[in-house]
């Protein structure tokens, strides 16, 4: 997928683009859930900001070297069985304060996805941090500060299994 320039996303956001340039980047936005965090968090600027600046495309090379710094950290996996149903968690963190929990459900025997609903707790304060459910294929993902340690919770909706299982921000 290609992508669009933080220029356009911030002409968006400030509703400085055309008709034509607006339906392009509409469609764009339906399909990518990495533009749409971009834009949400041009957005949190105050508008004041927005409407006076100014955007300049950046080097190809300085965007390189940006990306290779911010790259997540290599994925950790937990992987584990519990009443016939087999999950595996990938944990990845990121410089920018993240940590991004993806993974999979599904039946140990049949290897079919496994619907289920998950929720990511703070484990000192309680406070909700993530919510989502598995799609078809019994995937997920999961968007969490990374400095907290987190209670994640399963609850598969077939199969009858609720689990919790502590993520550990330094572990």
């Amino acid at each position: 997928m290609t992508h669009f320039p933080i220029e356009a996303w911030a002409n968006y956001a400030r509703g400085a683009v055309d008709a034509e340039e607006r339906s392009r980047l509409d469609e764009h936005l339906s399909a990518c859930s990495r533009c749409a965090r971009l834009l949400e968090r041009l957005r949190e600027f105050r508008p004041t900001l927005l409407a006076d600046a100014e955007f300049y495309a950046v080097p190809d090379q300085v965007v390189r070297r940006a990306e290779s710094l911010a790259a997540p950290a290599p994925a950790r996996r937990l992987t584990f069985s519990a009443d016939g149903v087999r999950i595996s968690v990938d944990i990845t963190s990121s410089l920018a304060g993240r940590r991004m929990l993806t993974g999979h459900i599904a039946d140990a025997a049949s290897a079919q996805p496994v619907q289920s609903r998950l929720a990511a707790h703070d484990q000192g304060s309680g406070a909700e941090l993530a919510t989502g459910v598995t799609d078809e294929r019994g995937t997920f993902q999961l968007d969490c500060p990374a400095h907290v340690p987190i209670r994640l919770r399963i609850a598969t909706i077939d199969a009858g299994l609720s689990l919790h299982v502590l993520i550990d921000p330094l572990g």
